[in-house]
């Protein structure tokens, strides 16, 4: 089953320049070398020449349907976008993930109605449903796929109309 919205959204990740493999939902394997076939990256770490980790899933956490008004229902959609960079001190790789952050950020309020897919972009902590897109929540060191990672979370919440 396809949804409009997470699919917009992925699309919006995936138009950013080197933001690796973007997934529509959260993918995991068993075994690593599974895991960094769908989180990997083709550029080699230049120093060992292992494969990277660099990639994204969209995950729906929450939604809330409103009542009609004006003839159109209104759902608000809770996402988060979950990001992970193989850590190398060395090429700053801090630096390098706040910056693909940022630019997902960006691309969003490029396109803040996702294609036309939703009205707006909201922030559902404001509570005064400014469209003001994605937030940056954490950036933090992790193990994944059995490499030390930089894991990203942002989140965004949409609105769109229903009938």
């Amino acid at each position: 089953m396809t949804d409009p919205v997470r699919d917009a959204i992925v699309t919006v990740i995936r138009r950013v320049p080197e933001v690796g493999q973007v997934h529509n939902r959260e993918r995991f394997a068993k075994d690593s070398k599974r895991l960094l076939d769908l989180y990997g990256w083709p550029n080699p770490n230049p120093a060992t020449g292992a494969q990277a980790v660099r990639g994204w899933f969209v995950s729906l956490l929450a939604e809330a349907h409103r009542p009609k008004r004006v003839g159109r229902a209104t759902v608000l959609s809770d996402w988060r976008m979950t990001g992970f960079l193989g850590f190398e001190d060395a090429e700053a790789s801090e630096l390098v993930m706040a910056d693909l952050a940022r630019a997902i950020v960006a691309a969003f309020r490029a396109d803040p109605t996702l294609g036309g897919v939703i009205a707006r972009q909201s922030d559902s902590q404001a509570g005064d449903g400014a469209a003001v897109g994605p937030q940056i929540q954490r950036i933090e060191p992790v193990m994944f796929c059995g490499v030390l990672t930089h894991r990203a979370s942002l989140t965004l919440t949409t609105e769109r109309f229903t009938e």
